[in-house]
């Protein structure tokens, strides 16, 4: 198992590894949410107020989708290298995902936005990677 070292994805790996034989959780800060820079933490409303409306537009150092995809490729690629054969199982964020998705599957529709403690499944053959499950709390209801 890996996980993200932020604390709401570290809980859950932790939470993940108590239910499951995976007690050992790697953690790794390509796997961290997208940055926010300057805007982190803060509301759309307190964006407007200390930048403008047009705060969009400002380079408020919030990291680009290029950097969240090469960090994401990275381990995604090293740890299909590491375990060529198995399961890993990840613990990221929304956006984090989302990203690497929509390069990873080029062609999927997955628009809908991820829920918390979802479970999306990738399977890598052929040299190609498919989306078996998408955006899954079935989970969340079993009790």
């Amino acid at each position: 198992m890996y996980s993200s070292n932020l604390m709401r994805a570290k809980q859950t790996a932790e939470i993940i590894g108590e239910k499951t034989s995976s007690k050992e959780i790697h953690l790794d800060l390509r796997l961290r949410e997208v940055g926010g820079g300057q805007i982190e933490g803060t509301t759309e409303v307190e964006r407007i107020l200390r930048w403008g409306s047009n705060w969009r537009d400002l380079d408020l150092e919030i990291e680009t989708a290029e950097s969240v995809v090469s960090r994401g490729l990275s381990i995604f690629n090293e740890l299909k290298a590491k375990h060529n054969i198995g399961n890993i199982l990840i613990v990221s964020h929304g956006s984090f995902i989302k990203h690497l998705l929509k390069i990873l599957i080029p062609n999927a529709n997955m628009e809908e936005h991820l829920k918390n403690s979802s479970i999306t499944k990738l399977i890598y053959r052929d040299y190609e990677w498919e989306c078996e499950l998408y955006n899954c709390t079935w989970h969340l209801n079993e009790e």
